[in-house]
């Protein structure tokens, strides 16, 4: 335990680093992966149902929305990365994080989670197990949040 104690803040820069390129990742492939038709197929149902998202299919074609969401995970993505170096950037990109995981995970309350059959706790696939995750991913937001506020 004295050898944890005495690396504590080795291991509290490491954590962080660890949470800030993790998310970063986590953005940039969910953002390049929209632009491939499969993608802007498998979310068509999430954005076609959610009252904020839905119109956009009355101006443009499925692929050109998950490219527009494609560019906004990208350049996120980027801005947390960017926050590795220049922790104002951690901030604006862990900030939109949170409203992107805030956006996602209030479409549980129009697009039905739990899989036919037996019911709670078994979720389904896509879109269940898909929105659940990002409980765990906004919680990570916040953390790159509060790191790039302390080493502001």
């Amino acid at each position: 335990m004295d050898i944890l104690r005495q690396n504590y803040d080795f291991l509290e820069s490491l954590s962080s680093l660890i949470a800030q390129l993790s998310l970063g990742l986590i953005f940039l492939w969910f953002g390049f992966v929209k632009f491939v038709p499969y993608e802007a197929h498998a979310i068509e149902g999430l954005v076609s149902n959610f009252p904020l998202t839905s119109w956009m299919y009355s101006f443009w074609s499925v692929q050109t929305v998950s490219n527009i969401f494609g560019v906004i995970e990208i350049i996120t993505g980027l801005f947390v990365f960017l926050g590795i170096r220049f922790a104002a950037f951690s901030i604006i990109g862990s900030l939109m994080a949170i409203v992107a995981f805030i956006i996602t995970l209030s479409f549980m309350m129009v697009v039905p989670i739990v899989q036919e059959g037996p019911g709670f706790p078994y979720l389904s696939p896509f879109p269940g197990q898909f929105l659940l995750k990002d409980v765990g991913l906004i919680a990570l937001s916040f953390v790159v949040f509060r790191d790039a506020i302390k080493r502001l």
